[in-house]
């Protein structure tokens, strides 16, 4: 009878396994086990994951000894209040610095407060790989306010406009009724995303979609918009 270790197994097949792991766990695991794991790690991309069931012991680790030993092969941050209220500054508190470090290609901003999505839309230059991006307002009771009235095209028009380079764009909100104040300025500025191929968008506006048919997006191929209630 042959018995097949788990160090037999080619870098191949060891590099799908570590694909179902998240990097706490990875790390955990594998990270001093021996050189060539090592190694293998080295190269493995790695992502600041959901918090959604995290205890705040592990998103402390992710954020003070993972992201900042692993700059260099983080691609994709998942940004969340919606189970940890106070993640998201924490993490920026601690991780700021470290942005224009992360090779991110992937970003999940989801429920998080006005004045933080305000200096994350600030920040979005500091990601020239960026290419899928996702945006999850959903009117938590305690940020309502802060968001009351805000038109939908004030959190595209950034995005579309900073980051010429994306591909994917996804976007849902709470189905409130909103103010255009900003519809004409938009007009006059539309966004140009030359590599834009799938746009998703719940809750839209008919100012934003109108505004969109004035913008240059030549990639596009799937669009899928649901229309918010009309007042």
């Amino acid at each position: 009878m042959i018995v097949t270790v788990f160090e037999d197994l080619p870098n191949e097949s060891i590099l799908e396994i570590f694909v179902y792991l998240t990097p706490y766990d990875l790390l955990r695991a594998f990270e001093n086990l021996n050189w060539r794991l090592f190694c293998i790690l080295s190269k493995q991309k790695l992502c600041l994951p959901n918090n959604r069931g995290m205890s705040r012991q592990v998103y402390h680790q992710y954020l003070t000894s993972i992201l900042p030993t692993r700059q260099s092969q983080i691609v994709s941050l998942h940004l969340s209040d919606r189970c940890a209220p106070g993640a998201v500054q924490w993490f920026l508190d601690t991780c700021i610095y470290l942005l224009p470090n992360f090779p991110l290609s992937a970003l999940t901003i989801e429920l998080v407060s006005r004045q933080i999505f305000d200096l994350l839309l600030s920040k979005l230059h500091l990601f020239p790989r960026l290419q899928h991006m996702t945006i999850d307002i959903d009117m938590m009771q305690s940020y309502q306010e802060e968001y009351l009235n805000l038109p939908d095209i004030y959190y595209l028009f950034p995005v579309l406009k900073n980051i010429p380079q994306l591909q994917t764009l996804r976007f849902r909100r709470d189905p409130t009724h909103s103010s255009v104040v900003m519809y004409e300025n938009m007009k006059l500025f539309p966004p140009v995303a030359c590599h834009l191929h799938t746009l998703s968008i719940d809750s839209c506006s008919h100012e934003l979609i109108v505004a969109l048919l004035h913008s240059s997006l030549p990639a596009l191929l799937q669009l899928n918009v649901s229309f918010e209630s009309d007042p």
